[in-house]
């Protein structure tokens, strides 16, 4: 995966750019690591917010996208995949941090991208832009 920042794509209309995920031949389940991630480190994310990703990709052939958050000392808690359904489309991915976040609260945030192929090599661009919470 190569991460940078894009101005080809920008969600709503604030701004003029947006995270570049470029995903080359991610291997089907049956061959390898088919999962890749994008993670930002020390949010300022409480339990019981809801945390919202606006997603582009220009290729949805096998891509599934999953929030997650490590919390309480980097334990991962995984939200709800989602699959994106529209090629070129700006798609909200929403991940409720739990309600149980201990003392040692949130370390990071992402999206692990993953091919679920069960023969091809998942090839495309994503894009991520206005994180909320």
């Amino acid at each position: 995966i190569v991460v940078s920042q894009s101005t080809a794509q920008h969600a709503g209309t604030a701004g003029t750019g947006s995270m570049l995920a470029a995903l080359t031949a991610v291997p089907a389940p049956a061959s390898g690591w088919t999962s890749r991630q994008i993670q930002l480190n020390s949010p300022n994310v409480y339990c019981g917010q809801t945390i919202t990703f606006q997603v582009y990709a220009d290729n949805i052939t096998n891509l599934n996208v999953q929030p997650y958050a490590s919390i309480n000392g980097w334990v991962y808690t995984t939200g709800t995949g989602v699959t994106l359904t529209a090629v070129n489309t700006w798609q909200a991915v929403t991940f409720p941090v739990p309600a149980t976040v201990g003392f040692l609260g949130v370390q990071a945030i992402g999206l692990a991208l993953s091919n679920t192929s069960t023969t091809a090599a998942f090839t495309g661009n994503v894009y991520v832009d206005q994180i909320t919470w």
